[in-house]
């Protein structure tokens, strides 16, 4: 299959793109930037939160609204860097993108960056 201009791939070859979330105590700004994920025009997406050992009720939050969402539970706040690493390693898409919780996307975001 051949690529478009833009570089994706079209039809059932467009690639799997693993989104991680790092989360610490976001609940208030984390549904919103799970919305924004699930909105989004391009698929495939792989949707990891990665969870600092919070303790406003972020993890019971994403596991009630988005269940098919992969969620990773840190038991201890391991920090941006390693935290995202968690989520990378955990990750099968040929591309990543890392995102903060308060992050929102606008609906075609990840298909226009490809």
């Amino acid at each position: 299959m051949e690529a478009e201009s833009c570089g994706r791939m079209n039809g059932q070859g467009s690639p799997l793109i693993s989104i991680v979330v790092l989360n610490w105590n976001g609940r208030s700004v984390l549904d919103h930037c799970l919305m924004s994920l699930h909105e989004q025009t391009y698929q495939p997406l792989e949707i990891i939160v990665v969870d600092n050992a919070s303790t406003d009720g972020s993890i019971e939050g994403v596991s009630q609204k988005f269940p098919g969402i992969q969620l990773i539970i840190n038991e201890k706040n391991l920090g941006f860097g390693a935290g995202n690493n968690i989520g990378i390693q955990a990750s099968k898409g040929k591309y990543i993108m890392m995102l903060n919780n308060d992050t929102r996307l606008d609906p075609s975001c990840v298909e226009e960056e490809l």
